[in-house]
Order: C-alpha cells, then structure tokens, then sequence
C-alpha cells in the first residue's frame, strides 16, 4: 500500500489511518500506532510462519461492532470487512488464506487462527472458526486454550454457557498435572469472565477458582521472569474486581498488579506492548475505582493522566476520560477530550462524532451542536440518536435544519426504522436532548 490517500476510504478523511492500515491490512506505522496496533502486529509476527505455536498472544479486545464502524468508514461492505473477502495487502494476506482453507487447518491453527481473528475484531469469522474445531483432538493442555475462547466469546457476542466452561476448566485442572502458571492464568480468566456482563457469577464454583489462583499466585510470586510477572498483574487486577466491598482491599490489589507490570523487563517488542497493556489496563480500572467505588474525584484524574501518557495514540483512552468528565457534568472538559479522540480517528470515531454534538449542546452552542450531529449522519447515514437530537434540538431553536432532520425521521419512520425510544421522543416537546444508546 502506497503512503497516499489509500482508495479504500472516502474522501475526505479527517484523521490519521494508521489504525485502519492495521485493522485492514496488518500493517504497522510505529511512529503513529497505538499500543493495541502494536500488541497485534507483533503477536501475529512472532508466530512461525505456519501460525502453529500456542499460545497466540491477545491483548485489549475491542467492541463488537467495529466491523460495522470500519464498513460506514471505507465504504466496504462489513460482511466482506468481516471474512477478509476485500484485496489485501501485507501480513493479514497470511490470515486470508487461512480464513479461506480452513479445511487444510489443523487444531492448533484453527485456535490461532480464531484468537488473530479476535484480536482484529472479527468476531463473526472467529466463531465460525472455532465452530470447526474438534475438541477431542486436542491435548489437554490445548484445551485451556479452547474453553478461553469459550469465555472469550461470551464476553464479546453473549454466545456460550459461561458456567459450563466453568465446570469444565475445573474438571481439567482436577484430573491433571497442570503447571501453575497455568492455572492461574484460568484462574484468572474465570475471574474476569465471571465478573463482566449483565449476569455476574458468585457461587461456589467461581470462588473455587479464586481460592485457587489465590493458592498457586503465591508459589510464582518469587519468580521474577517476564512471564511470571505478568500473570501476577494480570490476576491482581482482576481479583480486584472481586473486592469492590472493601475498597482498601481493592486499592491494595490494584497496587499489587501495577507494581508487577512497572517489574517487567521486556527483551522483545511484542513484550514491550504486553507491558504497555498491563499498566495500561491497571490505569483504566484504577479510573473507573475512583469514579464508581471511592469517588475520589482527584485519583480519578491522575489516572486519566497516566493512562494517556502510557498510549496517547489510542482514541479510547480519550473518550473513557471524556466519560468521566460526562460524569461529573463538566462538558468542556468532556468536549476537549472528545475532540481529542476524534482528532485520532478510530475506534469510536463515529461516537466521538456525535459526542462533540453532545456536548456542544450541553454547552449551549447550538449551532455548532447541529452542525455535528449533521456530521456524524454523513459517515453514518442511520444514526438513529444524531437525527432524533439534531431534530428536538433544531425544533426547539427553530433551526432551519429542522426539515432536514424531520424528513429522515419520517423516511426511517415509514421504513418501521426507528425504534419506540426515538418515537416517543419526538413525539414529546423535549427541553433537553436524551442520548439513546
């Protein structure tokens, strides 16, 4: 791919595309990457060329509908976004093909396949993968591997019965002789698994896998290899997650696992970005313990601090200290960090978009409000929440953009498009504009 405006994306294009050459294309741009495009690049090039050695290293996943984001943004169809099925260039050639000759996969590279596939967001494509391995050709010592993207799955589509993995990691580790370090590597995965979503686990099964980890962290907590210590700030953060009822007991945890990840001597690059991502993500929770747990508002934005300095070139970390400042209502603040992550592009750059909407109208600026709201209808011509705002807000100013916005609520509206929310809304005589995730 030449360094031009690359044809794939509509013109114009107000960011960087360093992160969509990745998410394309594999391809790398070190003085502009983020550390997630970096943890990706140099996992996929640490494999051998046969993409055969396990484990394949994944790091910061991203949400679900980022193929949909990239398919508004090149004008690329998602499904062919999803299944590699566009021209490419570069490493992800690799993956294409094998995407394309699953039949020719053994059971190790369709885990390795299905775990590259994940870390690009192609979550559709790596279900379909996994769906094709045969669980009883793998050792037990793969079949870790497995029911982890098992839990993987549950986290990002909600598709697998996470108490069933549950049980099943424990009848692994029952019947046979496991290495510690994995077993608190599972451990910690059931942890984490156990811990997200709309239906958190707490029985007996789960604390049998804290009591676990908690047994075999303090048999490695000597060791003082790079491997070691990540599984230590790995699972410190996480079992933090377990003690939000004590907040001292939380801080402690969360100190324990920042310490082990400022312990990390990487000897490669792909362990310069697993560092990255360890101290990254202890930063991440350390914001959302001061926002949600101690409210120690002061802590909250070290944190941010820190976890921009660690990647700045990544816009979510932008838009999560923007969500503190949405949280305390301070819209300014908002806006600056919003404007920030826009000016980096994606992930989230449409949302970022309708953000400085947001704000803008918080901050009484209509004009500037609409003309935003207007923006983000022009990379997603279906966003349901940027025409509903725009229009109460342009009805409720008098703004010659009203028809604008009324005209394709009614085209949505006689399509059956919009959903009940977004009817009662402007359906009503609103003072104030109501976000609709």
């Amino acid at each position: 791919m030449s360094h031009g405006r690359p044809s794939w994306l509509p013109i114009p294009m107000n960011y960087p595309d360093h992160f969509l050459r990745l998410l394309l294309h594999l391809q790398y741009t070190p003085e502009m990457a983020s550390n997630w495009e970096k943890f990706c690049y140099y996992s996929f090039l640490s494999q051998p060329a046969t993409v055969d050695r396990i484990p394949y290293t994944i790091g910061h996943l991203l949400e679900p509908g980022l193929v949909d984001e990239l398919a508004l943004l090149t004008h690329v169809p998602a499904h062919e976004l999803e299944f590699l099925n566009y021209e490419t260039q570069g490493p992800i050639s690799v993956l294409k093909d094998m995407l394309t000759n699953t039949e020719k996969l053994n059971e190790i590279q369709k885990i390795n396949l299905c775990l590259a596939l994940n870390s690009l967001a192609r979550y559709v494509a790596a279900k379909e993968v996994f769906d094709l391995i045969n669980i009883n050709n793998l050792k037990f010592q793969e079949k870790f591997y497995y029911y982890n993207i098992q839990l993987l799955f549950n986290d990002v589509i909600g598709s697998i019965n996470t108490e069933n993995t549950f049980f099943n990691l424990k009848n692994i580790l029952e019947i046979n002789s496991v290495p510690e370090e994995e077993i608190v590597t599972t451990c910690a995965s059931v942890i984490l698994y156990g811990n997200k979503g709309a239906h958190i686990i707490k029985n007996n099964l789960f604390e049998w896998f804290i009591d676990s980890a908690k047994k075999y962290v303090k048999t490695i907590e000597n060791n003082a290899d790079f491997h070691s210590l990540s599984l230590l700030s790995g699972f410190y953060r996480v079992y933090a997650m377990t003690l939000s009822n004590n907040l001292q007991a939380t801080r402690q945890s969360m100190q324990l696992a920042l310490n082990y990840a400022m312990q990390l001597q990487p000897s490669n690059l792909l362990e310069e970005a697993v560092k990255t991502y360890y101290i990254r993500t202890n930063y991440q929770s350390t914001l959302k313990e001061h926002m949600f747990l101690t409210h120690d508002y002061e802590k909250a934005e070290e944190a941010i601090i820190r976890l921009i300095e660690v990647d700045k070139n990544f816009s979510v970390s932008y838009i999560e200290a923007a969500e503190f400042y949405l949280h305390r209502k301070q819209y300014e603040k908002a806006l600056e960090y919003y404007q920030r992550a826009n000016i980096i592009g994606p992930p989230r750059y449409i949302y970022s978009q309708f953000m400085l909407g947001f704000c803008y109208e918080q901050l009484n600026d209509y004009d500037q409000a609409i003309n935003q709201y207007q923006q983000t209808l022009l990379l997603d011509p279906s966003n349901v929440s940027s025409a509903v705002n725009g229009y109460l807000l342009a009805k409720k100013q008098h703004h010659n953009t009203l028809s604008y916005f009324k005209s394709l609520l009614q085209i949505w509206n006689q399509k059956n498009l919009l959903p009940s929310e977004a009817l009662q809304l402007v359906d009503i005589d609103s003072k104030h504009s109501i976000r609709i995730s």
